[in-house]
């Protein structure tokens, strides 16, 4: 290998580095509609929550598939009872579900058709990469039991009681499921808050349900791992007599009141929680930083905690044209090389996807560049041309346009 050959970089890191977000409300990031628009509601990246601050911390990419509304039993199948997820309940209502919640108008922060533990099942076997699981469910099994007259509202032991078995049993299988898949890496369930730690029965009703919540964590092997969300709120409520609204932890309303979903500062505080939990548990989830160099025969070099997945050095694409861009696949575990004649090599675990003849590219390919979510990617070539590869799509080019200099590479928005 000729290591005076010009290179090109691209950002790595050590292994691969998803985490997938599980649960209801809180983990989507919720706001109540008193203090946001509908065209909000239109774009899930409005709505920011604590996975969000966990995978900036830890360097991972997130992929947060939690929905407003969802309960233990409709994570389980889409069919059944939610809180407004894939259906709501209805008091008065002849009968539930009452079809119909948040999922039918507007966008989750991961597209799914189904219910969200078998999209959880999918992407893990998909995406053997994923170093992190969190999850929060289970409050809207009790607010559901909390509207519902037959059950007293939930405020008899045996409603209560019966609110807790379903949480604890639909969890184990929620567990049983993920650890199904064959990944064995940390699961960390974050327990619920109190609204008001000066309410003697909301913080009973809090402290109940996650009971329920932990009694679960050893249902599966390797155990899932319990972060302390009721301590998180609790501790910064009490200089405020226990009041969480006056805390600045939840959403305040127009009148005053405040909502039960957290506030950014909220989720920070649950986010410190799972890192808590993680830490205490030993566990290191971090992808550390590193780059990789290819070089123009297709020889790769690795730095700091980059991993190898092999080289073009040897193979026909580089014999015949020389190496001239290298795209990581987001969250690692694989990259493209790409030479000037347009040909794409795969590593590791990027997709080998069609390609075009060199004839088709009409100049030189000079850069490539990953779609976001991996499944494709776009190559440029030296007269302004862009082509979409995969899941890549096009929003215009140079190619035919007057240039004063070549183009020399490309990079992605978003």
């Amino acid at each position: 290998m000729d290591l005076a050959q010009p290179a090109t970089t691209a950002a790595s890191t050590a292994s691969p580095g998803y985490y997938l977000a599980l649960g209801d409300s809180v983990a989507f990031g919720y706001r109540p509609s008193q203090v946001t628009t509908n065209a909000q509601y239109e774009n899930a990246d409005n709505f920011a929550a604590y996975p969000n601050d966990v995978a900036a911390a830890e360097n991972l990419v997130l992929v947060n598939a939690s929905c407003p509304g969802e309960t233990t039993s409709s994570m389980l199948s889409a069919t059944a009872q939610s809180n407004g997820c894939e259906n709501s309940y209805d008091p008065n209502a002849s009968t539930n579900p009452v079809p119909g919640g948040y999922r039918t108008l507007f966008p989750l922060h991961a597209s799914y058709t189904g219910s969200q533990i078998a999209f959880a099942e999918q992407f893990l076997k998909a995406h053997p990469t994923t170093r992190l699981i969190t999850l929060d469910i289970g409050a809207n099994d009790a607010f559901i039991c909390e509207a519902d007259p037959e059950r007293d509202d939930c405020t008899t032991q045996s409603a209560l009681t019966e609110v807790a078995t379903q949480v604890e049993t639909n969890l184990a299988q929620i567990y049983q499921d993920l650890r199904g898949t064959g990944y064995t890496g940390p699961i960390v369930t974050l327990d619920y808050y109190s609204t008001d730690y000066a309410s003697t029965t909301g913080t009973a009703g809090t402290e109940f349900l996650n009971n329920a919540i932990n009694a679960a964590s050893t249902s599966v092997s390797p155990p899932v791992i319990t972060a302390n969300g009721y301590a998180a709120f609790q501790a910064p409520s009490a200089a405020y007599g226990g009041n969480t609204c006056a805390a600045g932890l939840l959403v305040k309303l127009p009148n005053g009141t405040c909502n039960v979903h957290p506030t950014l500062a909220g989720h920070r505080l649950l986010a410190q929680a799972i890192e808590q939990a993680l830490t205490s548990a030993k566990i290191s989830v971090a992808n550390p930083p590193g780059y990789r160099t290819a070089a123009a025969d297709g020889g790769m070099f690795t730095f700091g905690g980059s991993a190898f997945d092999g080289s073009g050095v040897g193979s026909s694409a580089a014999a015949t044209s020389t190496v001239v861009g290298v795209a990581e696949v987001p969250g690692g575990g694989g990259y493209w090389m790409v030479t000037a004649a347009g040909t794409v090599l795969a590593f590791g675990h990027a997709e080998t996807l069609p390609t075009l003849p060199a004839s088709a590219f009409g100049s030189p390919v000079v850069g490539i560049a990953a779609t976001p979510d991996g499944a494709g990617y776009w190559e440029v070539a030296a007269d302004g041309g862009i082509f979409s590869f995969g899941d890549a799509g096009f929003y215009g080019s140079m190619g035919g346009q007057p240039l004063n200099k070549p183009m020399v590479g490309m990079a992605t928005t978003g």
